[in-house]
């Protein structure tokens, strides 16, 4: 007897969400009728779609009752059109993969760490500048990248620069990453890794914020309107 496969999301916020598609196919894919408990899919970014919820009548979730004003609630969860397939979506990730810088220039963070993180010269990266003229990485060079504990700063990041440099072509020229901008973990305080193995992406930026911080006035780029802090 097979077991059959379905897709349904759901979340403390919003409660669950489930049409049930007949296909097996479809395992990874959804559908969101209009109307159907307020949720809908509202444009965030290129072809991605941010799954939102307008407050219906008496509504109980809690979004609602903790801020009776609100009339939308944001989920933060990134949707795209599944090819060929009209009225059917596909899970893209979260709104808080991407940086948007002050210029308004978003890009996927998640996917040029992934691409960077690829070279065995990096152990674990973050990159993050939201609301920035420029985005920031945070690097955890190898045991190749750095030898030593004493291995100068600049020779490190010389060493890890090819793996970001390459990954620098998938940015526009606003976004790309840069040595000034380039931030090395120390020995002994790594990035933070979640119970899952996932980064935690706040913790290790605030542990870092300091030298973060330092790096952006280095650079010229003081923070002011617009700048922001370390996300």
């Amino acid at each position: 007897m097979g077991v059959r496969v379905q897709s349904f999301i759901g979340s403390t916020d919003t409660g669950l969400y489930n049409i049930l598609l007949n296909d097996p196919q479809d395992w990874n894919m959804h559908r969101f009728l209009e109307n159907n408990h307020g949720f809908y899919l509202s444009h965030y970014h290129d072809d991605l779609y941010e799954l939102a919820v307008k407050r219906q009548p008496d509504d109980p979730r809690p979004p609602f009752l903790i801020d009776p004003t609100a009339d939308v609630f944001y989920t933060r969860d990134l949707w795209r059109a599944a090819p060929g397939r009209e009225g059917f979506w596909m899970n893209a990730g979260r709104v808080d993969d991407f940086v948007k810088l002050s210029t308004l220039t978003k890009f996927n963070a998640i996917a040029i760490e992934q691409k960077i993180e690829a070279n065995a010269i990096v152990a674990k990266c973050v990159i993050a500048g939201d609301s920035r003229k420029k985005p920031f990485i945070l690097v955890e060079p190898s045991a190749e990248a750095r030898p030593h504990h004493f291995t100068p700063a600049t020779e490190v990041i010389d060493r890890v620069w090819p793996a970001i440099e390459a990954a620098n072509e998938d940015l526009l020229a606003e976004a790309r990453l840069t040595k000034e901008l380039t931030v090395l973990a120390q020995p002994g305080r790594p990035i933070v890794r979640t119970a899952k193995g996932t980064v935690s992406r706040r913790t290790s930026l605030l542990m870092y914020e300091a030298a973060i911080e330092e790096a952006y006035a280095a650079a010229g780029h003081v923070n002011g309107p617009g700048n922001g802090h370390a996300r």
